[in-house]
C-alpha cells in the first residue's frame, strides 16, 4: 500500500475569487520509500501501542501536509523526512523558518512521547517537552530554529583560507 501526501495549493492572483473554492487545489503524491521508512521507523522508537504509533503517523503526515503547502507558498520546494534541515542558529528564530525546518519541528512533535498533562510554561521552555536540555534524544526542537536554553550560540566557521597576502595578514592581526 503506498502512503500519500496531499496539500492544499492556491493560486496567486489579485482577484477576488466569485466563488469559494476557487484559486485553490488539491495535490497529492506519494511518499518515498525512504520517507515511509524513517516516518515508521521513528514512530514505533517512540511509541509501543499501534495506536499511539498511528497517532504518531497521522500527525507527521500533517505536518507534511502543511509544510509542504508552505513550502509551495514560499516557492522553496516539497519537505523529505529522510533530509532534516542541518542548520544551526545562532540565536533563537522565533520568525517564520524555512518549510523543511517547519516540517522537522511538527515531526518532532510528532514523535515526542511527553504526556499531553504536562503543563507547558511560558518561561521554560524545558517543561512539559522533549528537550536535550534534560537529555532527552528524540522528539526535540530542531536546531534550525531553537537555541536550546543555556547554550552559548556555535562560533561562526572559520572563513576559506586565500592566497591574498591581505587576507594572509588580516587573519593574522585577529588572532592575536
Amino acid at each position: 500500500a503506498r502512503v500519500w501526501s496531499c496539500e492544499v495549493s492556491v493560486t496567486r492572483t489579485s482577484e477576488v475569487p466569485e466563488r469559494v473554492g476557487e484559486g485553490f487545489s488539491t495535490h497529492c503524491r506519494a511518499l518515498t520509500d525512504r520517507d515511509v521508512h524513517v516516518l515508521t521507523e521513528k514512530c514505533q522508537k517512540a511509541f509501543d501501542k499501534d495506536m499511539d504509533i498511528a497517532i504518531c503517523k497521522r500527525a507527521a503526515m500533517g505536518g507534511k501536509s502543511l509544510a509542504d503547502t508552505l513550502g509551495d507558498l514560499g516557492r522553496t520546494g516539497d519537505t523529505d523526512f529522510a533530509t532534516p534541515d542541518t542548520s544551526v542558529v545562532t540565536e533563537m528564530d522565533d520568525e517564520h523558518p524555512a518549510a523543511q525546518c517547519r516540517l522537522d519541528t511538527y515531526f518532532a512533535g510528532s514523535v515526542c512521547g511527553k504526556t499531553t498533562e504536562l503543563v507547558l510554561d511560558k518561561d521554560d521552555p524545558t517543561l512539559g517537552t522533549c528537550s536535550q536540555e534534560k537529555g532527552d534524544t528524540l522528539g526535540i526542537r530542531p536546531l534550525c530554529w531553537y537555541l536550546p536554553v543555556g547554550k552559548n550560540p556555535p562560533k561562526p566557521p572559520t572563513p576559506p583560507s586565500s592566497g591574498w597576502p591581505s587576507v594572509r595578514l588580516k587573519h593574522r592581526h585577529a588572532s592575536r
